[in-house]
């Protein structure tokens, strides 16, 4: 009898239907997409795809923007987005051309475009339009002092995000807002040019989908946001202003706001603007803001009527002493702390522990001369933590690095991030992370341990950004298997 070929069990990859081998290509970082892409034409477009690229963003810097001009001419990626940002520079006054070569060639698939410098409103119009995709515009303010005639830009209607950065509320910036009906997300700046009727009458006529609200106030001027009524608005933002209460609570949030779950002061705020919000928005899952100098011990009482709240972000002069007057916090998972703590670092951090019983994530910045000591009380204290953020810890040397020995008692920790500060990598406990992100951080250890891998087993990814080379490839060479990404 003539023998029978048996059916294999094997599949070849390529025989996958291609959104199903496009969706496993996505979840690669884009170094592994671009070595994907060289396997055969079937991965080279799956894996460049304009959806496989939709989290991928082309950021071009002024020291190189007429190179890329010229050499992106031959790429054939669709980006989706795209960042420029021109260092030390008002006006793209002389690299005009080069932004407008850059969009002549990926403006088509762009949806959301982000430029740092101001231009005319003449060149404005030139940028848009080719920009057919644009859903998110983020822009610095355009120079209305320089321009004559005003254009009205037909694709800002199908905006979805309208940030507008270090400008004013001048008619120009009246005129693009409105321009921008179905806006669901406004980022915004008061100034002196600001006209409060016009502006109240504009933010009204968006009141039916506005869903998040940015508000930068720059001098005294400001927005009578308490005649807005706002029932589709799920974050409210309002920065730069140094004393929050003279803004008066009744300026400055909205009459109503029923589904607002997000708010973030970055101000001073007192102890009314509080208890405020706790009262008109128990439901809140995100709440920041900044303590003013001088506390009393119950300034933060009102924090105890939140049942919801997910995530807190406080900045300021934060005392052991405060947080003894408060109940448990139980339903905090993140919490982001930025200050400057007393001498008794330590019993802050133990103080935090019991007000924060099942945090999750803890991110610490700017922690100051005590930062060593706050550190350390931390390991000890909030032993169930899975993610770590440690951002400019100071005066850390290589005689005073306790701290980070005891990492170890950071058992279910799974991602840790340092930023701006001292560390010796070879003197870390051995832990599980899987996650492990450097920025700009000086590495004691000038000749690397070779024992890396075995103090971070089980490492998946390994970020590492503003570190010589030569520190970096030692570590490289001993991790297989791993993600590293390096800036």
């Amino acid at each position: 009898m003539p023998a029978t070929t048996a059916p294999s069990d094997h599949l070849n990859i390529n025989e996958l239907p291609s959104e199903l081998l496009e969706n496993i290509l996505d979840y690669l970082p884009l170094s592994d997409r671009k070595r994907a892409s060289l396997v055969c034409q079937l991965w080279c477009n799956l894996a460049m795809s304009q959806r496989a690229m939709k989290n991928v963003a082309l950021r071009i810097g002024s020291d190189s923007l007429m190179y890329n001009a010229k050499l992106l001419q031959n790429s054939w990626r669709p980006y989706r987005v795209l960042q420029i940002y021109l260092t030390h520079r008002l006006s793209i006054e002389n690299d005009d051309t080069n932004i407008l070569a850059v969009l002549n060639k990926f403006g088509p698939t762009l949806e959301e475009f982000s430029l740092n410098a101001s231009c005319t409103t003449n060149v404005m119009a030139k940028i848009l339009w080719k920009l057919p995709q644009l859903r998110t515009l983020d822009i610095f303010i355009c120079d209305w002092f320089k321009s004559v005639e005003k254009h009205h830009f037909p694709i800002l209607q199908n905006l979805h995000t309208l940030r507008l950065i270090n400008g004013g509320f001048g008619d120009l910036e009246i005129d693009i807002v409105q321009w921008a009906p179905n806006a669901r997300n406004l980022q915004l700046n008061a100034s002196i040019y600001t006209d409060e009727e016009r502006w109240f009458h504009a933010l009204d006529s968006y009141k039916p989908h506005l869903k998040s609200l940015n508000i930068s106030y720059r001098t005294w001027h400001k927005i009578p946001l308490n005649r807005l009524t706002l029932p589709q608005l799920e974050k409210l933002e309002i920065d730069h202003y140094t004393y929050g209460d003279l803004l008066g609570l009744t300026n400055v949030f909205p009459t109503s706001a029923p589904v607002l779950t997000t708010i973030r002061l970055n101000f001073k705020i007192t102890h009314q603007i509080l208890h405020t919000i706790s009262e008109r928005w128990p439901h809140l899952q995100e709440l920041m803001f900044i303590l003013p100098d001088v506390s009393d011990n119950n300034m933060l009482r009102p924090l105890e009527e939140f049942k919801h709240l997910r995530k807190l972000h406080i900045q300021g002069f934060v005392t052991a002493n405060i947080l003894e007057q408060l109940k448990a916090l139980p339903t905090v998972q993140e919490f982001v702390l930025s200050l400057e703590p007393t001498v008794d670092a330590i019993g802050l951090a133990y103080n935090l522990s019991l007000l924060l019983p099942n945090v999750q994530t803890l991110n610490i910045s700017d922690i100051g001369q005590h930062g060593n000591e706050f550190l350390r009380g931390i390991c000890e204290y909030f032993t169930s933590l899975r993610r770590l953020d440690v951002n400019n810890l100071a005066h850390n040397d290589e005689y005073n690095m306790d701290a980070f020995n005891r990492l170890g008692l950071l058992i279910h920790l799974e991602e840790l991030s340092l930023q701006r500060m001292k560390i010796r990598l070879g003197a870390l406990p051995p832990n599980n992370l899987r996650r492990l992100k450097l920025s700009r951080v000086v590495l004691l250890d000038m000749r690397i341990s070779s024992n890396l891998a075995n103090i971070f087993p089980k490492l998946q990814f390994l970020g590492i950004t503003g570190i010589l080379q030569r520190h970096i490839e030692p570590i490289r060479q001993q991790f297989v298997g791993c993600v590293i990404h390096c800036e």
